[in-house]
């Protein structure tokens, strides 16, 4: 079940990102959002940071930094589960975040 989760979640995560592509935002991030959470249920973290990248990307799109920035620290809360399988998406998602809180500066 759990592997099945986590197929949903990244299947979720493919349909978001090209929504988001397509400019269909509330549809990507309410994609994004359901697959975060089956990944988080379902102790998959590396889909998890991945559906709050995504997220992330469509609140900055909406100028919605505070939200964007809150989505960037939740994918480098648990990364200790998967930068070792993905190491260049820490500084990628740090790199992102510096942006999104220079952004939010008054």
């Amino acid at each position: 079940k759990q592997h099945r989760n986590a197929n949903r979640a990244d299947d979720l995560i493919s349909q978001a990102g090209s929504e988001y592509l397509r400019g269909l935002n509330d549809e990507a991030l309410m994609h994004y959002m359901q697959a975060r959470d089956i990944a988080r249920d379902n102790g998959a973290y590396l889909l998890e940071a991945e559906g709050n990248y995504g997220m992330a990307q469509v609140y900055e799109r909406r100028r919605d930094y505070n939200s964007a920035a809150a989505c960037l620290r939740a994918c480098l809360a648990n990364r200790a589960h998967w930068q070792d399988y993905k190491p260049n998406y820490v500084s990628l998602i740090e790199r992102h975040l510096a942006e999104v809180e220079a952004k939010l500066k008054p």
